[in-house]
């Protein structure tokens, strides 16, 4: 979850998961926190096929990062670790 405006980058391991990349699904919705029709925020979700891209009995490292445009100074970065049995 994004909030504010910036920059987000996702990567799978070393792979950059980008809209153009058909392997990803990018799902992105918008925040309104307080109904005034301006959005506050953004809401992603990628979906991928772990057969494809997570060898069996290995592990993925999902990164999301994003850098403010107003404040450049402020980033995020969330991980996540996806085993594949």
């Amino acid at each position: 979850m994004q909030v504010g405006y910036g920059s987000e980058n996702q990567w799978l391991d070393d792979e950059r998961i980008t809209y153009q990349n058909r392997d990803y699904k990018i799902n992105v919705a918008f925040i309104d926190s307080n109904n005034d029709r301006i959005v506050d925020g953004f809401y992603y979700t990628v979906t991928f096929n772990s057969d494809l891209k997570i060898s069996s009995g290995t592990s993925a490292l999902y990164r999301f990062n994003c850098t403010s445009s107003s404040y450049p100074w402020n980033t995020i970065e969330r991980t996540l670790n996806i085993p594949h049995l």
